[in-house]
């Protein structure tokens, strides 16, 4: 049986132009998106006098720089929460070890 997923559209604007999106993500993630983009384009028309077509480009290009960078960072911190992880499982390892063996409750019977 096919797992069906209901697609939500939402109408977005992006450099004064309509696009009808279709996804499985919220409205507002959609509108999210959109507007990020769009801030991007809008960034890139009043720093150069390109085409739309071209400014459309060169906001993928920087939004492409940002995503992998982001992600270099994540692989980064993920190997360095590991590595974390593993220096502290050593660290309870080595006290466990080397921790004195627990009195037993109650003490010593007197007699």
């Amino acid at each position: 049986m096919e797992n069906h997923v209901e697609k939500i559209r939402t109408v977005v604007r992006v450099a004064g132009r309509e696009y009808t999106l279709a996804g499985t993500d919220t409205e507002e993630h959609m509108h999210r998106v959109a507007g990020y983009v769009d801030r991007k384009m809008e960034e890139l028309t009043l720093t150069t006098r390109m085409p739309s077509n071209m400014v459309a480009v060169l906001a993928a290009m920087n939004v492409a720089d940002e995503l992998l960078k982001s992600q270099d960072e994540n692989n980064h911190l993920r190997k360095e929460m590991v590595a974390l992880q593993q220096q502290i499982a050593k660290l309870k390892a080595q006290g466990t070890a080397s921790r004195p063996m627990a009195k037993p409750k109650g003490g010593v019977p007197k007699g």
